[in-house]
């Protein structure tokens, strides 16, 4: 393993399951993978999936993953912050695209 982790970003009423097997596939070929649920617009909260404050919160929802895990003592020190990537399509193309540094 070379520190690089992969983000999993899902869809529209969709789950941090829902790209199991992309999430295997990358584990498999040594890569960490973090795939997190989202706040507004997962399939366990849909109460503000079709308003633009769950598009708008998709980008700090993985910000706070990513915060999270690197803070970790444990795990937070075997990512490397330079070798992070993130997966997703349908609002999840929209949220990679959307305010990451």
């Amino acid at each position: 393993y070379d520190g690089t982790l992969v983000v999993i970003s899902h869809g529209f009423a969709s789950t941090n399951l829902s790209h199991h097997d992309v999430a295997t596939a990358l584990a498999d070929s040594g890569f960490a993978v973090l795939s997190i649920n989202h706040s507004l617009d997962s399939l366990y909260n849909m109460a503000q999936a079709g308003t633009f404050a769950a598009l708008a919160v998709r980008p700090s929802d993985v910000q706070r993953a990513l915060n999270a895990l690197l803070a970790h003592t444990e795990l937070g020190p075997k990512v490397d912050a330079q070798r992070i990537g993130l997966f997703g399509f349908s609002r999840a193309a929209h949220t990679n695209m959307s305010g990451h540094s």
